[in-house]
């Protein structure tokens, strides 16, 4: 056994579902798809504007990425 001292069920939880459903699953997986292909054609010199209704949103997500990478 590689770790005896690990407790299964403590395992199990920290790799079970979050009680995602199907649709949330599958849009995450799309948001995903939607990212990596954008990253994948991204160079620096890339920009894009955004529309006002959208720009809190992207603010927020690097608000949020800016706290854990920095």
């Amino acid at each position: 056994m590689l770790f005896p001292d690990l407790d299964p069920d403590m395992v199990i939880s920290m790799l079970g579902r979050a009680g995602y459903t199907d649709t949330q699953e599958r849009e995450a997986e799309l948001f995903a798809s939607i990212i990596r292909t954008k990253l994948g054609t991204w160079t620096s010199g890339t920009s894009w504007t955004l529309p006002d209704d959208i720009a809190p949103i992207i603010s927020r997500i690097e608000r949020a990425l800016s706290l854990r990478i920095g």
